[in-house]
């Protein structure tokens, strides 16, 4: 079995290499369609497991039939307000 993976639609969101705070989303457009369709999300967030430029690896998963499906990973910066608002805010935005 082969994958054919197109990075760039992978990468869902970038802040940008010179963002103060970067944030990186990496999904696919299927995971959108259930992130947006969600009435509940599991949120988890990994701090050992993150790069050394990043404070945090965020997973959230969608309740698909009996088990849960990961709609999105993120690489954070921080776990302030502001990062999450705009987590969220570019997930709505695409």
């Amino acid at each position: 079995m082969t994958v054919d993976l197109n990075l760039e639609e992978a990468l869902l969101y970038n802040n940008g290499p010179n963002a103060h705070n970067r944030i990186l989303v990496f999904g696919t457009s299927d995971g959108l369609k259930l992130f947006t369709g969600a009435d509940t999300l599991s949120i988890d967030g990994k701090l050992a497991m993150a790069p050394t430029i990043f404070k945090q690896i965020y997973v959230i998963r969608i309740p698909f039939g009996d088990t849960a499906v990961t709609s999105v990973y993120v690489l954070l910066p921080n776990k302030t307000r502001a990062t999450f608002e705009e987590l969220f805010q570019a997930i709505v935005d695409k």
